[in-house]
């Protein structure tokens, strides 16, 4: 088995790799994918940077916001492609933090700007926006 780590890259590419298959410390990570995303944010300091992170429910997706105020949803495997785009008109903010429900289908968008959106699946399905401010 196989234990990945997702790294969040200042170079425009999230970064996967495998950490289960070092045997010390000093042993180099072995890279199974990397996936290309716009990471620049602007010279605005004040923009939390973005975190990608692992969908619990289906560990071959990732999800991770972008500069262009939306969620970005990429299938991990031999290649990466971006399955699907999360966007709202009235999202304020950079979405710098998504997590999933661990027992239900919401994800959470954080937003530099200190708003909490809820994504239900039929946005998923639809590619249009069900949010709710919190």
């Amino acid at each position: 088995d196989s234990l990945l780590l997702l790294a969040t890259c200042n170079d425009d590419k999230l970064v996967i790799l495998d950490v289960g298959k070092a045997n010390s410390p000093l042993d180099p990570l072995h890279e199974v994918i990397q996936i290309k995303h716009d990471t620049e944010l602007g010279r605005n300091n004040l923009v939390a940077n973005i975190q990608a992170e692992f969908d619990p429910h289906q560990r071959d997706t990732v999800m991770v916001g972008s500069k262009h105020r939306e969620v970005n949803l990429y299938s991990v495997g031999s290649t990466s492609a971006k399955v699907k785009s999360m966007s709202d008109s009235q999202l304020r903010g950079i979405p710098s933090r998504n997590v999933r429900h661990p027992r239900r289908v919401e994800v959470f968008t954080a937003t530099s700007r200190g708003y909490v959106y809820v994504w239900r699946p039929m946005v998923w399905d639809q590619h249009q926006s069900a949010r709710e401010k919190v």
